[in-house]
């Protein structure tokens, strides 16, 4: 080989080993390194770099000391000098080893390790001391404590109570958060004096640092206060041997009522006859002598800390037991409570009842008190059947309507068959009468005219605080939506389009009404604010969509349509207008005017049908907790007469609904219905002439 091919060769080997020279080329290790600590959390690094050529510093760190071991904490890049270690424990040392590196070719290499620096991070600086400390008694059982914060840097605050005054032993009962300067002490014991003391806290580091204490400041809740004493005491007979007696629950605090009773009338003396629990509004005083009176006052009590506190004793009221009944015969009862408790006699019709074969026969018709008992002694021994009915409808029983007896024979002891009845003061309810708005009670008293207008105004809808109403009115030309006072005063209008806006309804909130518009030449369902503003289209269908109601939750509306083209049926959607679905599928009927229920489960409409000879419209039921197919509630004469607008009472126990008569002029009545149970199947209770009912809430 000629010594030129032989220098050759000898320069390409050492430029192809030059990166790994270059790569074990030594790197010079750091010196001077020192660690200080800044802060309870802080230890701040730093090194002289005696390395021209290292690629990064990598820093490792022993928490047990300099003799510990040693892991990679950081690593930084070339010609650094300085790293701080953050989130450290207050009160820890720490020691730290600092090397070089140099990386090329995929090769690291490592100088050695300084000098080990070791350093403990501070302890937490306390927080300053809370002061104006101060403690107000609240209620017999509440102290409010209050105190200033005069620290930036507390996690928390620490109360502690002391039972014994400032100088008995305190004890931790509450830690707040940062920044909190109040705190309830809640379920104390009544004239008790309580002291309190505060001190600010700093958890930082894991380590929990103290301020000073404030200063000692006590408190002696309130005495007792008796509760107040009921009123309005009523006493109703059941029977020969039982009275019921029913009290005006007037106090929040009480812990029970007593009833006292006397036998000598109401000056004689009385005796504890009863005690009940709190919030109790009645009492039934049974086991009784038949023919007797029997006097009652009573008296709410209250017990705190084992002393009993008791109010005034109501006015005395008496009453007298009834004879002992009649035998043999069929004793039938009614007990009505509630505000008016009513005045007029109800009905009974007493049928024969074969149980084998459930046949019925109709035997007579008796009346019975609102609070009495009929006796009929002429029956036969046999099972009968009992309906009850022409009860007011401000009055919803509290037992079945219809009850099932066995009367025995001539010698035998009498039966009863008792029915109550919780009655309440009627509602109000706006109707369309002419071409005008009236309201009226739902006992059919009362009606008043609110609008005056030549124009027709229909469709009223009351706000859901009952001080506004909205309607439709032709006021301007063609159908509008106005918004009125209660009182019919201040009637504004909300709407303009050549289409027409007809059939408001309120959002759960009073925020929001929701209409039918025909502005674009179909109907559509919009959505503005109360004052007319901020019109939106929730639709934009070329089908018809009409009808719309809210749910009471406000997050869905209900409405009419025939947008899936085999039958008009009603929809739910979102209340933003998307998500529409069809509720009702089917295709033989028309479904229309929805009405959502106050508790959100049932969804009333009218429903339009036709049978093999006749056709009639009612309104129907359709649960939304399930898939169960639609009820009918009223009964409609077939083509003759239409059940149409449903509206809920505001206790969801009555339908209010328009009733047409086509046989008579097309004659428009409010009915109204009872709901689950004696008014189903029914037309219900005619309360006025008109259409369009709407409850006040």
């Amino acid at each position: 080989m000629s010594s030129t091919r032989t220098s050759a060769a000898i320069v390409s080997l050492i430029v192809s080993l030059e990166p790994v020279f270059a790569a074990t080329a030594g790197v010079n290790p750091p010196s001077n390194t020192s660690a200080v600590a800044s802060s309870a959390t802080r230890i701040d690094l730093s090194w002289q770099d005696t390395s021209s050529n290292e690629s990064g510093f990598e820093v490792r760190r022993s928490s047990a000391g300099p003799q510990g071991t040693f892991a990679p904490l950081a690593t930084t890049g070339a010609n650094a000098t300085r790293y701080a270690d953050l989130g450290l424990n207050a009160s820890r040392q720490y020691c730290y080893a600092v090397r070089a590196f140099r990386t090329s070719a995929g090769r690291t290499t490592y100088s050695d390790s300084s000098a080990v620096a070791c350093a403990a991070t501070l302890a937490p600086p306390a927080p300053a001391a809370p002061s104006n400390v101060s403690a107000t008694p609240l209620s017999d059982s509440r102290i409010d404590v209050v105190w200033q914060d005069n620290s930036t840097n507390e996690t928390g605050f620490e109360v502690q109570r002391a039972l014994g005054g400032p100088g008995d032993t305190f004890a931790v009962v509450a830690s707040t958060g940062a920044g909190v300067t109040a705190w309830s002490d809640m379920a104390l014991s009544p004239s008790t004096q309580y002291c309190y003391r505060v001190r600010a806290f700093n958890a930082m580091g894991g380590q929990t640092t103290f301020s000073e204490f404030s200063g000692a400041t006590c408190a002696t809740t309130t005495a007792p206060s008796p509760p107040l004493a009921p009123s309005n005491v009523r006493v109703y007979v059941v029977s020969d041997t039982r009275l019921d007696v029913y009290w005006q629950d007037n106090s929040t605090n009480e812990t029970g009522f007593e009833i006292h009773r006397s036998k000598d009338g109401p000056e004689g003396a009385f005796t504890l006859a009863a005690s009940t629990g709190a919030d109790a509004t009645a009492k039934a005083d049974i086991g009784l002598t038949a023919a007797t009176q029997y006097c009652y006052q009573v008296r709410a009590v209250k017990t705190v800390a084992g002393t009993t506190l008791e109010s005034a004793f109501s006015p005395a009221v008496c009453a007298t037991t009834r004879p002992p009944p009649q035998a043999p015969g069929l004793h039938i009862t009614a007990v009505t409570t509630g505000t008016p408790p009513g005045t007029s006699d109800y009905w009974a019709d007493i049928w024969k009842y074969d149980s084998y074969w459930r046949y019925f026969s109709y035997v007579t018709t008796v009346t019975v008190p609102p609070n009495g008992t009929t006796t009929i002694t002429t029956l036969d021994p046999f099972d009968y059947r009992i309906d009850m009915y022409g009860v007011s409808y401000e009055c919803d029983f509290t037992t079945p309507s219809t009850q099932f007896v066995t009367v025995g024979s001539f010698f035998e002891p009498g039966v009863t068959a008792e029915f109550d009845l919780k009655c309440r003061p009627p509602m109000t309810l706006a109707i369309a009468a002419g071409a005008d708005i009236y309201t009226i009670k739902s006992n059919g008293e009362g009606l008043a005219q609110l609008t005056f207008d030549p124009a027709s105004d229909t469709a009223p809808a009351w706000s859901p605080d009952g001080t506004k109403m909205a309607f439709q009115s032709d006021r301007t030309g063609s159908p509008e939506i106005f918004v009125m006072n209660a009182d019919g005063s201040g009637a504004i209008q909300l709407t303009s389009s050549s289409g027409g806006n007809f059939r408001p309804a309120w959002s759960p909130d009073g925020n929001r009404i929701a209409f039918t518009s025909r502005r674009d030449g179909n109907g559509e369902i919009c959505v503005m604010s109360s004052d007319g503003t901020g019109l939106v289209n929730l639709t934009n269908h070329a089908a018809e969509d009409s009808d719309p109601t809210w749910s009471p939750d406000g997050t869905r509306i209900a409405f009419r349509s025939y947008r899936d083209g085999d039958s008009t049926g009603i929809y739910l959607m979102n209340a933003d207008g998307s998500g529409a679905s069809r509720l009702t599928v089917d295709p033989d009927v028309v479904d229309s005017q929805p009405a959502w229920s106050p508790d959100g489960d049932w969804i009333a409409m009218a429903r339009y049908a036709c049978g093999l000879d006749s056709c009639s419209q009612a309104i129907w039921m359709i649960s939304l907790r399930d898939d169960s197919a639609a009820t009918q509630i009223s009964l409609s004469s077939p083509d003759c007469e239409s059940h149409g607008e449903p509206a809920w009472s505001p206790d969801g126990r009555k339908l209010a609904f328009t009733r047409t008569d086509f046989c008579s002029g097309g004659a428009t009545e409010v009915h109204i219905l009872r709901l689950f149970g004696i008014d189903n199947g029914t037309s219900g209770l005619m309360v006025t002439s008109g259409s369009n009912p709407s409850w006040r809430p």
